[in-house]
């Protein structure tokens, strides 16, 4: 398991004056494609997916971009945020939405949109 601490940001189009942030401490388990979540708006189950989704792994995705940013002369460097791609398609949450993602072994995340 990998401890990991972060800050999360999302901006909502159209604006940048929508803005959610949140502080991220996680413990990952040692092979993120097993890892599945089934996400919840307002109570009822909307989509499910696995991390595999994420060209087999999210794993691959960043082994990726750090190869091909080597090709360019670039490099990733210690605490650096990478998001290594969704696993699901795009939600858009209207006010008054309250949503959740429940993870397998990662726990779970709610909010509601005002």
């Amino acid at each position: 398991m990998n401890t990991v601490s972060g800050v999360l940001l999302y901006t909502m189009p159209p604006t940048s004056e929508n803005v959610f942030v949140a502080f991220v401490k996680a413990t990952f388990p040692r092979d993120l494609s097993l890892e599945g979540v089934v996400y919840e708006e307002n109570g009822q189950r909307v989509a499910t997916a696995a991390a595999a989704e994420v060209l087999g792994n999210p794993l691959n995705s960043l082994a990726w971009l750090a190869n091909a940013l080597g090709k360019l002369g670039g490099k990733l460097s210690a605490g650096d945020v990478v998001m290594t791609g969704s696993i699901s398609k795009v939600f858009r949450p209207k006010a008054g939405d309250a949503v959740r993602a429940s993870f397998t072994r990662l726990g779970s995340v709610s909010c509601r949109f005002v």
